[in-house]
């Protein structure tokens, strides 16, 4: 489901930017937006975890995973791998825990304080996405300690192992929650941005995130994960009508969507040439969406309104191909449905003999090339690479491609808790 927002501000003109170094405060006081209605702070919360999809979570893990390229100033020196503990202190800071984080836990704390059940589900379930994606690309993260305000000054950072359990445990409560009386407070259509108060549609994005962590989960805990997955995605998004998507509109320079603002306003990033000869190779029809007349990131993310996919059916069916490959059993339907929905989403048109082409091959080689292409711009084709190994990646220079981020080097002076830094190539703890 689409729904379109305008943001006022929440700009890129920190994108990138060295200069920039506000120390980090995770303990800032939460009660200020703890104690606003919960209608207030989900449509927030949704445009914060949307727009932290779409910006520089997206740029660094898409130049890691060779779909874009820098051609100049900072970009090129990422393309490179000089990298910096500073480079990562907006991500940490303005895109997940005093924005995308701090959103969603305020608005669960405001729903469970007024007794607003689906409300609380909604936050539970956003804090979960976000979560993950902070331990996916750090590893150990604050969590259990990070939104006590002056009651933990120096949060502790629970493991990876331990962020995903809790992550698992909010999925469950949400669902729970989703499934018993609203308690005379439905979720207001207005303020849900994702699915216009559809709470069978929230129970279905829980499900599909507990099918995507447990996928993540299979390099470190085996075949006995993929079913999990493979169950999870059972109950997860069933048509593409339950895509969690934003979209972004036109009307000033913080309006846009994340990818359009940055081409606008940098430009100095193009699509990664091994990702176009992917496309190339069967004249695939998402090309033009994909890559624009200067090889720049295109349409489908790069014009003033272009929509923030959070969670697709098309990944659920990736997600089920892979799981049934791996599993012994027959995946070719699964990833014809899932090339051909992504197709769909992004080109607006079905291409039903093109993906019965590209999907004849249900080797995992080509289940895992299908979806990262399918995936391009979005932390989960780095997720894959680094869960799998495929596609076959070069690296830029040397010979090792990025497997997580430095920690932010205003929380490593903030708080002494902070692991210390050693190295980008450094592998999470799934990742082993």
């Amino acid at each position: 489901m689409k729904n379109s927002i305008i943001i006022l501000t929440l700009g890129l003109t920190f994108i990138l930017s060295s200069c920039s170094k506000d120390f980090l405060d995770v303990n800032t006081d939460p009660s200020a937006l703890t104690d606003a209605d919960p209608k207030l702070i989900l449509p927030a919360a949704i445009v914060k975890n949307a727009y932290n999809n779409g910006a520089e979570l997206s740029i660094f893990s898409s130049i890691f995973t060779n779909y874009v390229r820098g051609i100049d100033r900072q970009a090129m020196s990422y393309t490179n791998y000089i990298l910096n503990a500073g480079d990562f202190d907006n991500i940490w800071k303005f895109s997940f825990f005093t924005s995308a984080l701090k959103s969603s836990y305020d608005l669960k704390e405001s729903a469970k304080k007024r007794s607003r059940p689906h409300h609380q589900a909604c936050g539970n379930i956003l804090l979960a996405l976000g979560i993950i994606q902070a331990s996916d690309v750090w590893g150990d993260i604050p969590y259990s300690e990070a939104f006590l305000g002056l009651e933990k000054v120096n949060p502790k950072f629970d493991k990876q192992e331990s962020v995903y359990a809790a992550a698992d445990a909010l999925l469950d409560e949400a669902i729970t929650l989703l499934n018993a009386p609203n308690g005379g407070s439905p979720i207001e259509a207005s303020a849900d941005l994702l699915y216009g108060g559809s709470t069978a549609k929230w129970i279905k994005l829980a499900y599909a995130l507990k099918a995507r962590h447990y996928l993540h989960l299979t390099k470190v805990k085996g075949n006995s994960y993929y079913q999990k997955a493979l169950d999870a995605s059972n109950k997860a998004l069933s048509s593409s009508a339950d895509n969690a998507i934003v979209s972004f509109i036109a009307g000033g320079a913080y309006n846009a969507a994340p990818w359009n603002q940055f081409n606008t306003n940098r430009g100095d990033i193009v699509v990664h040439e091994e990702f176009i000869a992917k496309l190339d190779a069967n004249n695939d029809p998402r090309k033009a969406f994909m890559v624009d007349q200067d090889e720049l990131v295109g349409s489908y993310y790069g014009n003033d309104n272009s929509e923030v996919c959070i969670m697709s059916y098309d990944e659920i069916k990736f997600i089920q191909a892979e799981a049934k490959k791996a599993l012994g059993q027959s995946a070719s339907a699964d990833l014809k449905m899932a090339v051909n929905a992504n197709i769909t989403r992004i080109t607006g048109t079905s291409d039903d003999a093109f993906a019965t082409t590209v999907s004849a091959d249900e080797s995992m080689n080509n289940i895992m090339l299908q979806k990262h292409i399918a995936m391009f711009t979005t932390l989960e084709g780095w997720n894959d690479w680094r869960r799998t190994g495929m596609p076959a990646l070069k690296p830029n220079t040397g010979t090792q491609i990025p497997r997580s981020f430095f920690y932010s080097a205003a929380e490593q002076q903030a708080n002494s808790n902070c692991p210390s830094n050693t190295t980008i190539f450094r592998r999470i703890w799934w990742d082993q």
